[in-house]
């Protein structure tokens, strides 16, 4: 917006904002789609949409988009100036315009079939050559044409299952991805790595669509939020395989690693167990427990029992269960406590509201205490009557 401004000092905050939101979108004329990649323009369509409080994800996914293009990022911001030896006056002029119809210009696209190179900066590449974008030959080229049918969209919708990555579940998270992602041709071997830009089936489109999908997944809101995460993977233009293997080193570290054992262990100490319901306790315990698998250091059975027995021993539906299971084993007693569970939900009659419950026991409690006090005021009649 501020090199908006500074291009068009006439215009009003409206104007400016109005013409912000057209360069996002990237709306493209016939000219602007021989000057820019397709394979870009498709990616930038898929991006966070800006509005007035995300400007900190939507720019510098932006910036990512377009860093291949030679010289972009520094035309926008004002890096390279007018008159300079390497300002592209077209490729601005591109950036700068308004909306336009892109359906329309799509079609004459279709029609023209010219082929043009733009330059890829050297600087978003791994190797040490240019590299250049084939707009005509990028669907002929491109690996298989199973990769074709798996846009942003189709790969968004495979993984909408997955719960967005926090600082506390990576491990989770990876195996979901990895297992969603083997329904996707050609997937696994570009997040390996096999399939890197010098193989003759690497497909760039493909690629910039895992990579665009795989951020959609990082929680950026949450109190366990990784925003700094996504803010540094969208610096440079990564592969696939570069901005998985940047998540995992900054999340499997042994710093990391052993803050997040700690985490789960204050976790598994403060677990309750809310409405009677034993069986979501058991899950929840069970849960951790596979996480502290996955990080090399599992909970001993013998603290799971503990934190199970405790949040079950007092309750008036199960103490007799916990009573009954002589064998200290995590199992043996969640298997006692499904067991007299289910028995008690399969009987309408017996079942009994946890609020019904509670109360039952303040009222038994109650009770205890003026018994204890009527026998207390006995004793002291019978000791005066004595006296």
């Amino acid at each position: 917006m501020q090199v908006i401004r500074e291009a068009h000092t006439d215009w009003n905050e409206d104007q400016i904002l109005e013409h912000t939101f057209s360069m996002m979108n990237l709306q493209p004329n016939v000219s602007q789609v021989e000057k820019i990649p397709k394979s870009v323009l498709s990616i930038v369509s898929q991006i966070v949409k800006l509005n007035e409080n995300n400007w900190a994800i939507w720019e510098p996914m932006f910036m990512d988009c377009i860093r291949p293009i030679k010289n972009a990022k520094c035309i926008l911001t004002g890096e390279i100036p007018s008159g300079h030896t390497d300002y592209d006056e077209e490729l601005n002029s591109h950036f700068m315009a308004g909306e336009s119809d892109h359906q329309a210009s799509t079609g004459e696209a279709g029609r023209g079939k010219t082929t043009q190179r733009v330059q890829i900066d050297e600087e978003a590449t791994d190797g040490n050559e240019t590299e250049y974008f084939d707009n005509e030959a990028e669907g002929e080229s491109d690996s298989d044409d199973d990769d074709d049918q798996y846009d942003y969209r189709t790969l968004a919708k495979i993984l909408e299952t997955v719960p967005k990555l926090m600082s506390r579940n990576y491990y989770s998270w990876s195996t979901l991805i990895k297992a969603n992602l083997r329904v996707v041709p050609h997937a696994t071997r570009h997040l390996e790595g096999k399939y890197d830009r010098s193989h003759p089936r690497w497909n760039r489109t493909f690629d910039n669509a895992l990579v665009g999908v795989l951020r959609s997944t990082l929680d950026t809101e949450g109190e366990y939020n990784v925003l700094y995460l996504l803010l540094d993977i969208s610096k440079n233009h990564l592969t696939f395989h570069q901005a998985w293997k940047k998540i995992k080193r900054s999340l499997t570290s042994e710093a990391a690693r052993t803050s997040r054992w700690i985490a789960l262990l204050a976790q598994l100490n403060e677990a309750k167990m809310f409405h009677a319901d034993a069986h979501k306790l058991i899950q929840e315990i069970r849960v951790m427990q596979t996480e502290t698998s996955l990080l090399g250091a599992p909970f001993s059975d013998d603290a799971l029992y503990a934190v199970l027995q405790r949040c079950t021993i007092q309750h008036p539906f199960y103490k007799e269960t916990v009573a009954t299971v002589h064998q200290v084993s995590f199992d043996a007693l969640a298997t006692a406590l499904t067991t007299r569970q289910s028995a008690m939900e399969s009987v309408p009659g017996q079942k009994v509201d946890p609020r019904q419950a509670s109360a039952r026991t303040a009222s038994s409690n109650k009770e205890q205490a003026y018994d204890t006090e009527s026998d207390t005021g006995s004793a002291k009649t019978c000791q005066g009557s004595r006296a």
